[in-house]
């Protein structure tokens, strides 16, 4: 399919390519012998005059597309590559006023010329700045033979479809505006057909096209009164005129780059600083992600697609893998498995690669940033593009800023998950847990409710890793952590209290409900298989808050202290089994399935 696209639009190119340039041809065989054509009628008087009338309107010309400016700095939302150069009032009135055979030709050459140029020192520039261009020479010529033909051969068309209108000097006035529309309209119609056989989408070429369109036509009104001017033995007055045009042109110009430098600058600031806050606001790493793939996309509306790829600890056949989040069309999608690192996760520096695939709806653009800490590759942002160069320089900045931001909230997330959770189980740590017991036992004083806390020690832990090896131990231990956690509540806390002890804080959960979740977790792991191990038992005690009006530290030990204690009893009288410490707890009907347990 994409080989059957490639070949119709480079089918396309040439055919026009050869219409244009063979448009051209036979104008100026019509302007060399007059009598053996209808085109003699687009011929000037006096050749010698028309070819240095063409030359000075020409030059003009010429100057105007070398100060072509941005239209983003002067019509906010377009993509910064959408240059405007104001020349097609000069070229129209050239082709009324000396011949469009003559002007044809020449701006064919000059556009020829001028594609060659930019695309080779486009290249050039683009490569030391890292940006990787796939263009070969053939498409270069073939692009600069398209571009050249095109214009001059709509301009021949177009001044030979008018015919003998353009004899009388009279009427070239009324027809000014006509000639000139439909010149510049022919010519839009014909770049936007071009831009879809590229595969831009259909809206922001359109809206390129009429807003470049409307630009041209505003300036016909000019290319009248050069018409009225126009004499090609005195040509002082268009001299001055053209000097002048060009020097309007140059205020443009500067005005264009100006503001679209100052409107860049703005809203790199403004992405900067809302990625800053966003992803300053959070130390959980789908969350920073999530905030960063959003004001990402906020600030690269060209982009299709934005991918975040996270290098992770784990590995298979030894090699390195990533977790892949996306952001596609506004939708967050999270691929959380790990996928084998590619290509870009070696990239050491920001790259562009640019016409990757001439397919309607493919990736035209991609970008990629890598996100490096302390000399080493932690990830890799990639944002894709289904536009035709719509990343600059102004957005391979910002998103070089967004990757060091990402980088530096990564480590802090990083830096967070080390101080609160153990390297080993992945649950918190006992500093965290402590520091939320006291603010549960706040929370349940003030709020007059309860909470219990579950104690679990492996049984025979000591004799399993003697055994065994401690690196079983640490598989037995990690998998008891994982079961358990999987029996809890997304409000609980599960945390690793020291060695092969495990605590647990249940809010808001009486202690009969606080007993049959200590129940389901060591059925959970005592029927539980273990790789190289075998079959495993857990002792649990669990122990009720109950607010004494004592200080907070003083009821953390004492609810830490019941728990234990009743652990030590489970342990005592068996192992492999659920005590409950009902010291200070008044007894209920509600508790007798706790007292039978522990009776039994």
């Amino acid at each position: 399919m994409r080989a059957n696209r490639d070949v119709v639009r480079v089918g396309v190119e040439t055919a026009f390519a050869i219409l244009g340039w063979t448009a051209i041809v036979l104008g100026l065989r019509g302007l060399l012998a007059p009598a053996s054509t209808t085109l003699s009628l687009l011929g000037s008087p006096s050749l010698l005059g028309g070819v240095v009338g063409a030359a000075l309107f020409l030059a003009v010309s010429t100057g105007a597309r070398v100060l072509a400016f941005p239209l983003s700095g002067l019509v906010p939302g377009l993509p910064p590559s959408t240059a405007l150069s104001l020349d097609g009032a000069i070229l129209v009135a050239g082709a009324l006023s000396v011949g469009a055979p003559l002007v044809a030709a020449g701006l064919a050459v000059i556009l020829a010329v001028d594609t060659i140029v930019r695309s080779i020192v486009g290249a050039r520039a683009r490569s030391s700045e890292g940006i990787v261009e796939r263009l070969s020479p053939l498409g270069i010529a073939r692009r600069a033979l398209y571009t050249g033909g095109v214009a001059g051969g709509l301009l021949v068309g177009c001044a030979a479809a008018f015919g003998s209108h353009l004899r009388n000097a009279d009427e070239r006035l009324g027809v000014v505006a006509a000639f000139g529309l439909s010149f510049l309209g022919a010519h839009a119609l014909l770049h936007l057909l071009h831009a879809r056989l590229l595969g831009q989408p259909f809206r922001p070429a359109l809206r390129r096209v009429v807003v470049a369109l409307l630009a041209e036509a505003t300036l016909l009104p000019l290319g009248a009164v050069i018409v009225h001017i126009w004499d090609e033995h005195r040509p002082a007055a268009f001299v001055l005129l053209g000097v002048t045009y060009l020097f309007v042109n140059f205020g443009f110009y500067r005005i264009a780059r100006i503001t679209a430098a100052l409107r860049g600058r703005v809203r790199e600031l403004a992405t900067l600083s809302r990625t800053a806050q966003a992803m300053a606001a959070e130390l959980e790493v789908p969350r920073i992600v999530s905030a960063l793939l959003r004001e990402t996309h906020r600030a690269l509306p060209a982009a299709s697609t934005i991918e975040l790829r996270l290098s992770t600890a784990h590995s298979v056949d030894g090699f390195p893998q990533v977790e892949r989040h996306a952001l596609e069309r506004g939708r967050q999608r999270v691929r959380s498995t790990a996928v084998p690192r590619c290509e870009w996760d070696e990239v050491e520096r920001l790259q562009i690669d640019e016409h990757l695939d001439a397919a309607p709806g493919a990736t035209q653009s991609r970008l990629v940033a890598p996100l490096r800490r302390y000399g080493e590759s932690v990830g890799v942002l990639v944002v894709e593009s289904r536009h035709d160069a719509p990343f600059g320089r102004n957005e391979a900045r910002l998103i070089e800023a967004v990757a060091g931001q990402a980088t530096s909230a990564l480590e802090n997330a990083r830096l967070h998950a080390l101080a609160n959770f153990d390297g080993l189980t992945g649950l918190y740590c006992r500093r965290y847990f402590d520091s939320r017991l006291v603010e549960e036992i706040e929370r349940a004083r003030r709020f007059e409710t309860g909470f219990c806390v579950l104690l679990l020690d492996i049984d025979n832990f000591k004799k399993l890793n003697d055994s065994r090896g401690h690196l079983a131990g640490d598989r037995g231990l990690r998998e008891v952590a994982r079961l358990a956690q999987l029996q809890l509540r997304n409000v609980d806390l599960a945390a690793r209290y020291g060695g092969e002890e495990l605590v647990f804080i249940l809010p808001r959960t009486p202690l009969t409900d606080a007993h049959v979740v200590a129940e389901r977790i060591r059925d959970a792991v005592s029927s539980y298989v273990f790789a190289d191990i075998g079959h495993v038992s857990v002792s649990i005690g669990v122990a009720a808050f109950c607010d004494t009006g004592n200080d907070s530290g003083v009821l953390a030990s004492n609810v830490l202290g019941r728990a234990d204690l009743a652990l030590y009893r489970a342990k005592s009288l068996g192992k492999d089994r659920v005590e409950v410490d009902l010291g200070p707890i008044e007894l209920t009907p509600s508790l007798a399935p706790v007292l039978r347990r522990r009776r039994s």
